[in-house]
């Protein structure tokens, strides 16, 4: 899947709307599943996603959150982007 597929799907949930917000999400969850692994993971992972979704520009977008469960995780990603719980876990 492009980056473009990967985009409009999370336009797709109900909530996001718009193509800006959607990038925003898929960078914050992206960034911080890459920043929870080692980086040798971290750089196979990246591989494997579509350009812009890079090894160094994920790292920059890092959530902070490397030791938060994943309840943590999701209550911080709806709330900062003002999602309903099911919505934060759908995207």
């Amino acid at each position: 899947m492009n980056y473009a597929e990967l985009k409009m799907r999370v336009m797709d949930v109900k909530g996001v709307g718009t193509e800006e917000r959607a990038d925003e999400l898929i960078r914050a969850i992206a960034g911080h599943v890459v920043s929870r692994v080692d980086e040798t993971l971290a750089h196979d992972i990246t591989g494997r996603l579509p350009e812009p979704l890079t090894f160094e520009s994920l790292r920059e977008h890092d959530t902070g959150l490397g030791s938060a469960t994943t309840d943590q995780f999701f209550d911080t990603i709806r709330h900062h982007f003002d999602l309903r719980k099911d919505r934060a876990r759908q995207v």
